[in-house]
This record gives C-alpha cells, sequence and structure tokens, in this order.
C-alpha cells in the first residue's frame, strides 16, 4: 500500500512540478503573479484533444505540438496584454488583475467551444501495467514520469548554463542593474513565458493522460503549483519538483486517512506549516509569497 502512496504522489508531482517551475520562471522574469498560467495548463491538454480526437493527427505528434501550442498563447499573452500594460508604467496590481481577466476569458471559451462537460484525451491501450517495488503503474504513467523528469533537466540545464538563463537571474535579483548591463528586459520575459507556458501546457497533457479535463482545472493545478513551488522555496528546478513530491505525498496520505475531502486541505495545511517554520523552503531560498 505505501509503495503505491509513494508512486501515486510521484505521478501527480510529475504534472504539479512542470507547472510550478513554468510558473517560477515567469514569476522571476516579472515579478507578479500570472494567474492565467493555469488555463494555459488547460490549453495543453485541449490541445491535444483537439489535434487528435477531432482533426485525427498521430497521438505522439499531437503531444509536442500542443505543448509547443501552449508555448505560443503564453507568448502572446505576454506580447499582446502584459507588455503594453508594462509600457504604461502598469504596476503589479494592474498585471494581476489582467491575468485573472485573461484566464477567465480563455476558460469560458474553452467552454463554449468544448463544453463544460468532462473529456477524456483518446490513446493508446494503458491496461498493461507494470510493477515496480510492488506498485503498479500503467506504461503510459510511467513514460508520463520520465517525460518531466527529461524536460525538468533541460530547463535545469537551460537556467544554469545557457546566456538566456544568466539574464533571467540576473533579471530575477536587479531589473535595473541587469538593464545596465545590457539584458533586454523585453526579450527575457517573452523567453520567459514561452518556456514556462511550455512547461504548463505539458503538466495539462501529462494531467490529462492519467485523468479526466474540464475547462476548470486548470485553476486547481495553478494553486498545487503554487504551493509546490513555495514549499520548494527555491528557483532551483529540483527543489520545486522535491516540494512537489512532498505535496502529493501529503495529499495522498490525507485521502487515505481522512478522506478525498481532505485533500486540497491538506496540501494548503503544509504551506501554512512551511510558512511559519520554513518559510524559505527546502531550497533554503526565500520563496515567491516573502519576495512578493
Amino acid at each position: 500500500m505505501f509503495a503505491q502512496l509513494i508512486a501515486n504522489s510521484i505521478l501527480a508531482a510529475a504534472y504539479i512540478s512542470l507547472t510550478a517551475v513554468g510558473f517560477i520562471i515567469i514569476y522571476k522574469a516579472t515579478h507578479f503573479f500570472h494567474f492565467a498560467h493555469g488555463i494555459v495548463f488547460a490549453i495543453g491538454a485541449y490541445s491535444v484533444y483537439q489535434f487528435h480526437g477531432v482533426l485525427g493527427l498521430p497521438f505522439v505528434a499531437s503531444i509536442p505540438m500542443a505543448a509547443v501550442l501552449s508555448g505560443f498563447i503564453g507568448y502572446l499573452m505576454e506580447r499582446l496584454v502584459y507588455r503594453p500594460l508594462r509600457q504604461r508604467g502598469a504596476n503589479g496590481l494592474v498585471l494581476l488583475i489582467s491575468s485573472i481577466g485573461l484566464y477567465t476569458i480563455i476558460q469560458n471559451t474553452c467552454s463554449l467551444l468544448f463544453g463544460d462537460g468532462t473529456q477524456v484525451i483518446r490513446r493508446s491501450s494503458v491496461g498493461t501495467t507494470i510493477s515496480i517495488f510492488g506498485a503498479l503503474l500503467s506504461w503510459t504513467q510511467l513514460i508520463s514520469v520520465l517525460a518531466a523528469v527529461f524536460l525538468l533537466s533541460v530547463v535545469e540545464s537551460i537556467n544554469r548554463f545557457s546566456s538566456i538563463g544568466i539574464s533571467l537571474r540576473a533579471l530575477s535579483c536587479d531589473p535595473s542593474l541587469a538593464a545596465i548591463v545590457g539584458v533586454d528586459r523585453d526579450r527575457v520575459i517573452s523567453i520567459a513565458f514561452l518556456i514556462g507556458s511550455t512547461l504548463a501546457g505539458a503538466g495539462g497533457i501529462l494531467y490529462a493522460l492519467d485523468m479526466n479535463m474540464t475547462p476548470t482545472m486548470g485553476m486547481s493545478a495553478l494553486m498545487l503549483a503554487i504551493v509546490a513551488a513555495i514549499i520548494g522555496g527555491s528557483i532551483n528546478t529540483w527543489a520545486i519538483a522535491g516540494g512537489a513530491v512532498l505535496l502529493s505525498l501529503g495529499q495522498q496520505l490525507g485521502t487515505w486517512i481522512f478522506g478525498g475531502e481532505w485533500r486540497d486541505a491538506v496540501a494548503f495545511l503544509l504551506l501554512l506549516s512551511f510558512l511559519m517554520i520554513r518559510n524559505r523552503g527546502l531550497g533554503g531560498t526565500a520563496n515567491p509569497s516573502v519576495n512578493m
């Protein structure tokens, strides 16, 4: 039983960590809470549904296409909404309200196009399961975890070793000084939205491969991602992933002991515990809630 709880926690952490890392990348570049990140999560899943289930494109090809489309939509949000607002001197509160407006508009558009009911991504057979240390996983679930690890590894490499990663860290620490040394703020923010939104779309796809999807699923995923980022307490990708695993394990244990209605309550109990006991999180770096 415990092995299955661990496996289920890692599965949930796969999509939570992708969404959380994407959210933090955007937050570090812009210093505001991009709530429309939640609808980008849903866009990834519904794009696979559209490409494969409606248009009949190959399933394997639909997944990367959907993730790239999610990144492009996030990029358009930055170029068409947030950048003009920044150029007009909008503060963080205005950007926050704008992001909530974007979320509402796009979520209602999804409801209009696909309906409010539950949808399922049609996929290849997942009936075959494998046993790992006593936990049963389908091949789709195992591949989802491996895909998440691969994407997180790529993002961590970009953050540590590429020029855009260096520029992003500089912009996060001191935007004024970064501008003085030649960092193009608008370019870095656009790339941050592109990468962060692609990760959110990928997270939504992994979620939908294992569970059903609705147009409103993004907000719940975003809340969990923010909690995982705060628990992780760092821009370090693996610290955030560790926060996602700890959060997921807490939810699984809470559901097992108290019932499913305690699932979200356990998540926020963990959040409050970390804010009061260790507000720098697992990674030892001040988290978004402290810096905002």
